[in-house]
């Protein structure tokens, strides 16, 4: 805000009156937007405050947007992940299991019930190897 001097020599009244009229209306529009900037805790209210600032302040929060849109992809990603990893961990236990009870019929020391209930144990466990490779 600046207070602009007026020259009265050499003129007339109404020109007088109407640069003080139009001074102090600058003035009340100043005051007005620095009551609005105090107001709401803002520098910038709106873009035409000040362009370069508002642009400023565009660019951070897209990049904030962005931001989060991330760490939400980050978020899901890492549970796929966790899942995948005890989905194959499991698969590993079970492929050793099944593993196991191969290697343990083998030999003629094994009887028709041993290996009959081994095929039954293997079987359930292709059946759960296949579950888990059908989860989502």
């Amino acid at each position: 805000m600046a207070i602009n001097s007026i020259p009265t020599t050499r003129l007339s009244s109404p020109f007088v009156t109407q640069q003080i009229l139009s001074q102090m209306s600058t003035n009340q529009a100043d005051l007005f937007r620095v009551q609005s900037q105090l107001s709401s805790g803002r520098r910038v209210v709106s873009p035409s405050d000040d362009a370069p600032a508002a642009s400023r302040a565009m660019a951070l929060q897209s990049l904030l947007e962005r931001k989060s849109i991330i760490q939400e992809s980050y978020a899901t990603n890492q549970t796929y992940l966790n899942s995948s990893e005890a989905a194959i961990g499991s698969v590993a236990t079970m492929l050793a299991d099944a593993r196991a009870t191969a290697i343990s019929m083998v030999g003629d020391n094994v009887s028709p019930s041993e290996r009959s209930a081994a095929v039954a144990s293997i079987d359930l466990a292709i059946q759960q190897l296949l579950d888990t490779s059908n989860q989502k």
